[in-house]
């Protein structure tokens, strides 16, 4: 009994696209280089009387379930400010234990630490200006780690990607 030619013809075809798209599927599962996502997100509103424009860049982080605000940072100039010191804001979550604060670092630097301030029902607020030096490390960073303390002093530990945050402080600074 022999096969018929159209019976190899269909098993040739079939088994060349199965092949092809095992490959295409190996393929797939290759990681794939990806270009880092700047994480900073740039606001800008006119002044009062119209006359420029005043920029902040922020980052906000929610919790998976709730989607309840953990804590949101964000940065702008002090344009008031003789220092020409950029602020930075951090709007926390209540039950923090006021008097150890929070803190902050960039990478393995040592940590900076920022006075909590006040609270109202949407969290608890800290401002800090930000010196030179900070701002440089910033630029050359990859992380900063605020660190919270629980009403039972327990530490709570915040990484901040700095990807993308030159290019979001040159966006600030140049709106004036």
């Amino acid at each position: 009994m022999g096969i018929s030619v159209n019976w190899v013809k269909s098993f040739v075809l079939v088994f060349a696209i199965i092949s092809a798209s095992t490959g295409v599927a190996q393929e797939a599962k290759k990681p794939i280089a990806k270009k880092p996502v700047a994480s900073w997100i740039v606001n800008c509103n006119p002044t009062r009387d119209g006359s420029s424009m005043i920029c902040q860049m922020s980052q906000t982080f929610n919790e998976a379930k709730s989607k309840k605000r953990i804590m949101a940072i964000s940065i702008r100039p002090q344009p008031a400010d003789k220092s020409k010191r950029p602020l930075m804001v951090l709007a926390l979550p209540h039950g923090l234990h006021f008097p150890s604060g929070a803190n902050f670092k960039v990478d393995d630097q040592p940590a900076v630490p920022i006075e909590l301030q006040t609270s109202d029902p949407n969290g608890v607020y800290s401002a800090t200006p930000l010196g030179p030096k900070t701002i440089a490390a910033m630029k050359r960073g990859n992380v900063i780690t605020v660190t919270m303390f629980a009403a039972a002093n327990k530490p709570l530990a915040i990484p901040v990607s700095l990807v993308g945050f030159t290019a979001a402080f040159n966006k600030i600074n140049s709106s004036k």
